[in-house]
């Protein structure tokens, strides 16, 4: 029972270090996008590749998710492979209608001597280049997402199934569609809308948004907005949301 405690305190240890290196990175990240000129211009549209010299590779991934959440753009972020290493891994998150590994596989075609190695899927992949070919990559890989993107692509719309009504808010609803999976980019899960009062707001960790919803039939639901705009949120003159 002992050596599980002291595993179990080992693990969180590792877990809040983690979370720290992701904060300082998105931090460093987001500086590096506010730069990026065409970002806030979606006729512009474009692939985010980031990198800083110290970030760690054990969290790139997640650090690459969040910036693709935030500006609805492709991101690559890319960590040095090791201190002695010449070469950098790279992490890969894409949005909808922007295969990530076949775009890989264009570049690699067009540009053999670019990218050492590379394989993912759909929506994630992973890289290796040389560091003396980050810069060329950077200006292929924004061309080639040029390319092919659409600019209505870049607007972080999202589709739904429409709206539930009062019946159809039930657990035995919500194992249907957790059991109607797999899901994946041209087999997505489905997505419903609603309009709600907001009676509680609070924020959790910092950095989530907890919140008690009722809907316009009356029935309470606890909700959780992960990761939010703490600079919006928490928002008391906000009184109902879509």
């Amino acid at each position: 029972m002992e050596l599980a405690r002291r595993l179990a305190l080992d693990l969180d240890s590792l877990n809040q270090t983690r979370k720290e290196f992701e904060q300082e990175m998105k931090a460093e990240a987001l500086s590096i996008c506010a730069n990026l000129p065409s970002l806030a211009q979606s006729e512009q549209a474009h692939g985010i590749v980031l990198y800083q010299a110290d970030w760690h590779q054990g969290v790139i991934g997640i650090l690459a998710s969040r910036i693709k959440d935030q500006f609805n753009r492709p991101v690559i972020a890319f960590a040095q492979e090791s201190e002695e290493s010449e070469y950098l891994k790279g992490s890969a998150r894409s949005i909808n209608g922007v295969h990530m590994r076949d775009l890989l596989e264009h570049i690699d075609m067009r540009h053999p001597d670019l990218i050492e190695k590379f394989g993912g899927h759909a929506m994630a992949a992973g890289l290796t280049i040389h560091q003396s070919k980050l810069d060329l990559f950077k200006q292929i890989f924004d061309q080639s997402i040029n390319a092919i993107i659409e600019p209505e692509q870049l607007q972080g719309i999202i589709y739904t199934d429409g709206e539930l009504n009062a019946l159809e808010f039930t657990l035995a609803n919500a194992e249907m569609i957790r059991q109607g999976g797999p899901w994946g980019q041209h087999f997505p899960e489905p997505s419903f809308e609603g309009e709600f009062s907001i009676l509680q707001q609070k924020l959790l960790a910092g950095k989530h948004l907890k919140l008690m919803l009722q809907s316009e039939k009356g029935q309470l639901f606890d909700a959780i907005w992960f990761n939010v705009d703490v600079r919006a949120f928490p928002d008391l003159s906000i009184k109902r949301q879509d």
